[in-house]
C-alpha cells in the first residue's frame, strides 16, 4: 500500500529522480500530492522486462541521475515472468542499492548510480 511509505520525502534529497513502475503509476499519482510531490518530481516507467539477461535501455537511461528512488506496488509476476525481480536483479547489476522500504503491496528502492555495484 503506498500510503504507507509516507517516510520516502523525508529522506529523499532534492537531486534525486522518483522512477515509479508502470503498475504503481495511479496508486502513487493518487498519493503524490498529500507527500508533497508534483508531476514534475517523478517520472512513470514504460518498461518490458521480460529478458533478465540482455540490455534494458530504460533503466540504464538511469545511470545519468546519481540516485535513483524506484517505487513498486501491485503484482508484478505475470505467469513465470517475475518482472519486479528481472528489474532489481538487472539494477543489482549496474548500480549499487543503498536503501529501501516495504509495505504490504508496495516497496520503495533506492538505487546509487554514480558509484560502482
Amino acid at each position: 500500500n503506498l500510503k504507507e511509505l509516507k517516510s520516502l520525502p523525508n529522506v529523499q534529497l532534492s537531486s534525486d529522480l522518483i522512477y515509479v513502475y508502470g503498475g504503481a503509476r495511479l496508486p502513487f499519482q493518487f498519493y503524490a500530492p498529500s507527500y508533497g510531490f508534483s508531476h514534475t518530481d517523478y517520472v512513470v516507467g514504460r518498461i518490458e522486462a521480460e529478458n533478465p539477461d540482455g540490455p534494458i535501455p530504460e533503466l540504464d537511461a538511469l545511470r545519468r541521475h546519481g540516485r535513483v528512488w524506484l517505487v513498486f506496488s501491485h503484482a508484478l509476476d505475470w505467469g513465470t515472468v517475475d518482472k519486479k525481480a528481472i528489474i532489481l536483479e538487472y539494477l543489482d547489476r549496474i548500480g549499487r542499492r543503498e536503501d529501501e522500504y516495504k509495505t504490504s503491496g508496495a516497496s520503495v528502492y533506492l538505487y546509487d548510480f554514480d558509484t560502482e555495484p
